[in-house]
């Protein structure tokens, strides 16, 4: 049979100190090692996380140390095939803004302002019903400390989490 290398599609923050990466599932495989590191060429401090179970398309990468980038690879594994590594992606732990307030700024829009991040270029906001950010909805690339969100249903709690 053929066992080929996956892709990664993604590395994103989880957290202040975590990082999911997802890749496409491919055939025949029996398991997944994900493997990263703070050197991108992959010459020295790798770590890895190996017997990531067949048909996986994912895994958060927990303990990171926040600001710092890390570097992903992830290869497919059956017995004594093994693909190369795949595409490498990368992803920089951040921490979350402390929001300092909200308020209605309208009927169905809230503003939000947040203290300034060190380092933060931009900043993403994302909010949802559920205090748990089940399903949230993500707006990327604010900059400063504030943000109107407008086209919020009326009468519906909404929690927010700025990083």
């Amino acid at each position: 049979f053929n066992l080929v290398a996956p892709a990664i599609s993604s590395a994103n923050v989880a957290s202040a100190t975590s990082v999911t990466v997802n890749w496409n599932n491919v055939a025949n495989e029996a398991s997944y090692t994900l493997r990263y590191s703070t050197d991108s060429t992959f010459a020295s401090g790798i770590n890895t996380i190996t017997g990531i179970a067949a048909n996986s398309t994912s895994r958060t990468v927990t303990g990171l140390t926040t600001g710092t980038t890390y570097y992903f690879q992830v290869r497919a594994e059956n017995g004594a095939l093994v693909t190369a590594w795949s595409n490498t992606a990368n992803a920089t732990p951040i921490a979350q803004a402390s929001i300092t307030s909200t308020s209605a700024s309208s009927c169905g829009a809230v503003t939000i302002n947040w203290a300034a991040l060190t380092g933060a270029a931009t900043y993403t906001i994302r909010h949802s019903a559920s205090s748990s950010m089940t399903s949230p909805t993500t707006i990327t690339g604010s900059t400063g400390t504030s943000q109107v969100i407008s086209g919020l249903p009326q009468g519906v709690t909404r929690y927010f989490t700025v990083s």
